[in-house]
């Protein structure tokens, strides 16, 4: 039997993104609305949207083992009749132009601890091609901070340097450069700064491809990276993913081309890349 990527039971587990996405959906007058929604996962907020009153969800999913568990789900829900399921992208669904409805709610929940790895660019594009000028976008806003930290333990999930005499650096050719996943709570480290804005992100205005942001340091020390998480709002309920949260999500690092020694109270300026990456401007 197939099995599922193991952040789907952690996800659904996670009582605080549940309640926050739920409460936001009970804010909503959904009275004759129609809803789309990016990325249909388990079905769960599918049924939600119909069971809190939407006249009918359309909702796409483009893993198929996943776009045939949410329709088990959605057909035993009991709201089956007000909510269609298409397994596949929405960019398939708008260029096939099998969708020319124009919701009054979209909704999608596709982020991952960077907030822009599980196609943020494509759905907004698709977004932004569907919605009008009254349609409401869940979720409206989505802010990256973080903080300059110093820690070899999380620095050496990404670098190699040798062991017993033996040069093994080649191997950091092939490192990520732009973000990954990390629990930072469970390695030693240091902020050396407070949290700070790095990039504001939302499925309606045009991104640059680079963002210029600013952070002082607090105190002196060496800089591995940057250390970022999320807060996302559906309307007024807010998500975090800041360390000691107990989100599902990891928080992201971003690893810098240079360790860099930093100085309490200078200003330091990067640029973000829109695929993530960060760089010492």
């Amino acid at each position: 039997m197939e099995t599922i990527a193991k952040w789907h039971f952690a996800m659904l587990n996670d009582k605080k993104r549940n309640k926050a996405i739920e409460n936001a959906i009970l804010d909503l007058n959904l009275n004759n609305k129609i809803v789309f929604e990016i990325g249909t996962g388990s079905g769960l907020f599918s049924i939600l949207f119909a069971k809190s009153g939407a006249s009918h969800v359309y909702t796409c999913e483009q893993n198929p083992l996943m776009a045939s568990i949410a329709s088990k789900l959605i057909k035993n829900s009991g709201y089956a009749n007000l909510i269609s399921l298409y397994p596949e992208s929405s960019s398939t669904l708008i260029r096939k132009k099998k969708f020319n409805i124009k919701p009054d709610i979209i909704f999608t929940e596709t982020v991952d601890c960077g907030i822009i790895g599980e196609g943020f660019e494509e759905i907004k594009k698709d977004i932004i091609q569907i919605a009008n000028d009254n349609t409401e976008i869940l979720p409206n806003n989505i802010n990256k901070l973080g903080v300059l930290i110093n820690s070899n333990g999380i620095l050496n999930l990404n670098k190699v340097d040798s062991y017993s005499q033996i040069d093994i650096s080649y191997l950091n050719q092939y490192s990520t450069s732009t973000y990954f996943p990390v629990r930072s709570e469970i390695y030693k480290s240091e902020w050396l700064s407070e949290s700070t804005l790095i990039r504001k992100y939302d499925y309606t205005s045009i991104e640059l491809p680079k963002h210029l942001f600013s952070i002082t340091a607090t105190r002196d020390g060496i800089c591995h990276g940057i250390l970022s998480w999320f807060e996302i709002e559906f309307g007024k309920h807010t998500i975090t993913t800041k360390p000691n949260f107990g989100s599902h999500w990891h928080q992201a690092f971003h690893p810098l081309e240079k360790i860099i020694k930093i100085t309490k109270g200078k200003t330091y300026n990067f640029v973000i890349n829109n695929k993530g990456r960060i760089e010492q401007k």
